[in-house]
């Protein structure tokens, strides 16, 4: 009589699933921010991380890719305003931004008031950095370097790039976060974005960098003077009494 064997089945293994995390990238306005925290009466505020910024506003299951901040630098300005530029430019670069530069344009604009005088006078135009963020927004898209963008602005100039991505890449979670006290001036891009916010002052004085950055020994930024005070005359005048 043959012998029954009992065939040892081999255990299956428990398939684990590997959830991948959401690949985000972010676009960051830099002037567009910039003139907003200006209305906030806090230089301070300035001296943001914005990869730090950035990480607020994620998701549990994403990390971080890119975070780009397109500007310009204010050649035509003063020497004070060029040295604070150039410091932020160089820690955020420290801290793994890309910085994605522009520039500005002379342009003459006549006086063409009801009672104007005819005098032709001159003022600079930053250039190219909505161009720049747009072509990276779709370039990105095109490539599949992102599941979700970010998008830190309020200029409805970037409405054809967002409604472009939304309608040939519906699949991409396009994120609107609104500079402070922008939300309202950003209502078109609220619209064409998957879900939108807006960042807040608690937000940007969390994210801001220490004071210093060195490398390799040598200082290579510094907080500028007038970005170290927090300017909150509303807060002093209530101390001082």
């Amino acid at each position: 009589m043959a012998s029954m064997e009992t065939e040892q089945q081999p255990q299956k293994n428990i398939e684990q699933i590997e959830v991948k995390a959401k690949r985000v990238q972010c676009f960051i306005d830099g002037y567009n921010l910039y003139h907003a925290i200006e209305e906030t009466g806090n230089k301070a505020l300035h001296w943001v991380d914005l990869k730090s910024l950035c990480k607020r506003y994620l998701p549990k299951d994403a990390s971080i890719e890119n975070v780009f901040w397109f500007s310009a630098k204010p050649s035509h300005l003063s020497r004070t305003v060029n040295d604070s530029y150039q410091n932020y430019t160089n820690a955020l670069t420290e801290c793994g931004v890309d910085v994605i530069g522009g520039r500005f344009k002379r342009k003459n604009v006549k006086c063409e008031a009801d009672n104007g005088c005819g005098e032709v006078f001159h003022k600079h135009e930053e250039k190219e950095s909505d161009v720049n963020l747009a072509i990276s927004l779709v370039s990105g898209a095109c490539n599949d370097e992102y599941d979700i963008a970010i998008i830190i602005t309020a200029d409805s100039d970037l409405c054809p790039p967002i409604k472009y991505v939304k309608e040939r890449f519906p699949d991409k979670e396009l994120w609107l976060v609104a500079p402070p006290g922008r939300i309202k001036r950003a209502a078109d891009l609220c619209l064409m974005s998957s879900k939108n916010m807006e960042i807040n002052s608690n937000a940007l004085r969390a994210s801001c960098m220490r004071d210093e950055f060195y490398k390799g020994g040598v200082l290579v930024a510094r907080r500028p003077q007038e970005w170290r005070a927090i300017a909150n005359t509303g807060q002093r005048r209530t101390r001082s009494r």
